[in-house]
């Protein structure tokens, strides 16, 4: 997930195009060769429209980060901070608009994380077409870097430790190891609510680094039509989309991977479907890698309560909270801290970055 590039340092450039020869000409001498043509400077000039972000809080799908004084289709903004030398690089719309979840994922990838406030640095370029009497020409031109505060979700928590890793193409192979949740009584057995993408590879492993690691060698099973392509032993996605992926990797009778569709149950006095896990107690699922899993109104101020659901497992071994704004997993732990909900209002699930509000 989690990809860097070397970093680009330097004063803003001042780009033109200059027409030219190779002769050399003695320039105290009266010019004989025909007048060149010089291109007016493109002098990129951008005024920030945020000053800080907090990913805890924002819901808007896309964020204007900049207007510019010249018009292009598109700008490439390049992302850097304080201590580190890692750097990500997006691409802008005309409106200096990107978004939202591609933003903070930036400011992750940058940083490595965390949910303190950071301090980004984005430097915009662009190319722009100038006219010229023979046609156009494509300048270069870049701006001088601008500073932003940016503020992530502190992440998902694990009670226990997880027993099972995710890794691929999208995670940098073993740049990131991605932790599935295990599940309470059923040690051999983890899931994840991932939202996976066309052409995407990977496979799993029982630690956070290489070894023992498995895709599609093992049992697969797909009842949610994710339809998993083999890919040299690389789990390939079909179909991209919102998936909950269970795997039971036994010792004994070798792993199986499952995808089921990513439904998500509210449970207890604070759902319409009781203690029980009923189409009325589902969370939404979103249409896009951005969205939300949003859950029904809650019935009753009452303590909250959310689970996945498997073939013999009890709901309560898969259960989940979110609590000071981070999704709080039981995995193989004790029965968690309880969090009473208010009538009326929802609950927002962010699994792209494991953080979670209670709402109306």
């Amino acid at each position: 997930m989690i990809m860097t590039k070397k970093i680009l340092m330097g004063i803003a450039l001042v780009a033109g195009f200059i027409s030219c020869t190779e002769d050399y000409t003695d320039w105290s001498a009266p010019q004989s060769n025909p007048a060149h043509q010089v291109l007016p400077a493109s002098v990129l000039m951008v005024e920030p429209t945020v000053s800080a972000i907090d990913f805890t809080s924002e819901t808007r799908e896309v964020i204007q980060l900049f207007t510019t004084n010249l018009q292009a289709d598109e700008y490439t903004v390049t992302f850097s901070g304080v201590g580190t030398s890692n750097e990500c690089e997006l691409t802008a719309n005309a409106d200096g608009e990107i978004a939202t979840e591609a933003l903070q994922k930036a400011v992750s990838d940058v940083y490595g994380g965390g949910s303190e406030e950071r301090t980004m640095y984005a430097k915009v370029s662009a190319k722009i077409l100038r006219e010229t009497e023979d046609g156009y020409v494509v300048v270069n031109t870049e701006a001088e870097p601008f500073e932003f505060k940016a503020t992530l979700p502190a992440g998902a928590v694990f009670d226990t430790d997880p027993v099972l890793y995710m890794t691929g193409n999208v995670y940098g192979w073993g740049a990131t190891w991605v932790p599935m949740v295990p599940v309470w009584g059923h040690p051999n057995m983890s899931w994840l609510v991932i939202y996976l993408h066309e052409g995407e590879e990977f496979k799993f492993a029982p630690q956070a680094g290489w070894g023992g690691d498995f895709g599609m060698e093992v049992n697969i099973e797909d009842p949610a039509g994710m339809n998993p392509q083999n890919s040299g032993g690389n789990i390939k996605v079909g179909n991209p989309g919102w998936y909950l992926i269970q795997v039971d990797n036994d010792p004994d009778e070798g792993a199986t991977i499952t995808f089921h569709q990513p439904k998500i149950y509210l449970v207890g006095n604070t759902s319409p479907a009781g203690w029980g896990q009923e189409e009325s107690g589902l969370f939404t699922i979103p249409d896009s890698e951005a969205g939300q899993f949003v859950s029904p109104q809650f019935q009753s101020s009452d303590e909250v309560r959310m689970c996945v659901k498997f073939d013999d497992v009890e709901w309560w071994q898969t259960e989940f909270v979110v609590l000071n704004g981070q999704i709080d997993y039981r995995g193989a732990g004790d029965d968690q801290t309880r969090v009473r909900v208010t009538a009326g209002h929802r609950c927002y699930l962010n699994f792209n970055n494991g953080s979670g509000v209670y709402k109306e």
